[in-house]
């Protein structure tokens, strides 16, 4: 008789199709092109570049519109929350991306997704960099 298998040992499924089936009714769109229209109506229009460079020199991180490209040129918060931005990658001399500006302020830096409130993005102050 075999032992049980261990809870932390995985058995290897079998690989899935890369495509997905084709639908049956061709007048009608597949499940996956309507998530995909819906997904591009979420996703926000990049700015033009009149308003992506709506900042001309050094303005806080708050007033940038979304698609914005800039470079942290400091920090005027207070210590603590100075040194949580730092740990997170948001120092002098990091580039940010705006994503998004609904709710708060949601940010690019390196890499990962970063939400702000709009009190301590206003204390960030960035310089207009090119994408």
């Amino acid at each position: 008789m075999l032992p049980p298998l261990h809870p932390l040992v995985f058995v290897q499924r079998r690989a899935r199709s890369p495509l997905p089936p084709l639908h049956p009714y061709a007048t009608s769109p597949s499940p996956a092109q309507i998530v995909l229209k819906l997904w591009r109506r979420r996703t926000p229009k990049q700015p033009s570049l009149s308003t992506r460079f709506a900042c001309p020199s050094d303005c806080p991180l708050a007033a940038c519109p979304i698609g914005y490209c800039a470079l942290v040129i400091g920090i005027s918060c207070p210590a603590h929350e100075a040194r949580r931005l730092r740990t997170l990658g948001v120092f002098e001399g990091a580039r940010v991306n705006i994503i998004d500006t609904r709710s708060g302020i949601l940010l690019d830096v390196r890499g990962s997704r970063l939400a702000l409130d709009v009190t301590v993005a206003g204390a960030i102050l960035v310089r207009p960099i090119a994408a």
